[in-house]
């Protein structure tokens, strides 16, 4: 009988080719990758609901203000700081106990919002609440609730904007702290998606053609950074 050994020392096993290797390198790049925009769709969406759901509240509680009380928040001639209740929140200034300083005291005096706030004004911006904003390019974002000169006294605006980080914003052109694609995320969840129609409207005093294309009211979500601020508008 004849015995067989079988040589163990060459191993019979085909290396990869480089090639190979390449393909290989190049699917677990395009998963990985994949993996990645995946997260971070997520985390903006999360970050877009998370602003949408606090646009509807204040904003309802703007409503309910009024429905109690006959005017706006920061308009009503009561409570620590008293407005005038004429029916808007008055513009001029940025002093100290102006209406649209003390409107989100007014709402969280009534019970209408949870939190502190002052009518003071100052570089913490303790008068309004901040925006939880994705990728914000600025120190923080803010909520506002005012009165815009040039815009129809019987139309109020929350604003979604930002302070820089000496806390100064001129109220009436406030400084942007939104993409113009995050912008249409949240006109498309509460509204129609154009920026210059329905119920949220770009702030068109910033827009320098990087928020959005007047002509075909489109937003420009091909611009990088931030360019944009928007409007919530009550009515009356």
């Amino acid at each position: 009988m004849m015995i067989i050994i079988k040589d163990c020392s060459k191993s019979s096993i085909k290396a990869f080719s480089l090639l190979e290797l390449s393909i290989v390198l190049i699917v677990i790049a395009f998963i990985t990758s994949t993996i990645l925009k995946a997260s971070e769709y997520i985390e903006t969406n999360k970050r877009i609901n998370s602003i949408v759901e606090k646009l509807a509240y204040f904003s309802t509680a703007a409503y309910n203000f009024k429905d109690k009380f006959g005017t706006w928040p920061g308009d009503y001639n009561s409570f620590s700081v008293a407005g005038n209740s004429n029916g808007i929140i008055d513009v001029p200034g940025l002093n100290t106990g102006t209406e649209r300083i003390s409107a989100f005291l007014q709402m969280s005096e009534a019970g209408f919002i949870e939190g502190s706030f002052s009518a003071v004004w100052d570089s913490n911006t303790n008068f309004a609440p901040k925006a939880d904003i994705p990728n914000s390019y600025y120190f923080f974002g803010s909520h506002l609730l005012t009165n815009v000169i040039g815009m129809d006294n019987t139309i109020q605006v929350l604003t979604l904007a930002g302070f820089n980080v000496a806390g100064v914003v001129s109220l009436d052109s406030e400084i942007p702290v939104l993409s113009a694609r995050e912008a249409l995320l949240i006109d498309e969840k509460i509204d129609d998606g154009k920026p210059n129609l329905g119920a949220i409207r770009a702030n068109p005093g910033i827009t320098s053609f990087s928020c959005y294309n007047s002509g075909v009211d489109t937003y420009q979500v091909g611009e990088l950074g931030a360019n944009c601020a928007l409007y919530l508008l009550l009515t009356n």
